[in-house]
């Protein structure tokens, strides 16, 4: 028989302790129990949030013709430096 979405499911998890400490003081801060401070971050981490003022002009910073300009002329000053992998690559594709 499938569960259903309003089923509640009983998991075991392992982490460390220090992890757990972590988790402790954030749900004793929020005033949560732990099991709530769980659900909350998991619920968190699957919402889009939209970009905020500072990480959308970074974003606009990265992804602007100008910065090809002056990746280009790093590249002539430092040619060993290797572009990060996680940076946003230029046309807003990552």
């Amino acid at each position: 028989m499938a569960r259903k979405p309003t089923d509640e499911v009983h998991l075991k998890l392992r982490f460390s302790e220090a992890l757990r400490k972590k988790l402790a003081n954030s749900a004793l801060q929020s005033r949560r129990s732990l099991n709530a401070e769980i659900i909350h971050r998991l619920e968190q981490s699957y919402e889009e949030r939209p970009l905020n003022e500072k990480e959308e002009f970074i974003r606009q910073i990265a992804t602007s013709p100008a910065t090809a300009v002056v990746e280009d002329k790093f590249r002539t000053v430092w040619p060993d430096i290797k572009p990060d992998a996680n940076a946003p690559q230029r046309g807003g594709k990552r």
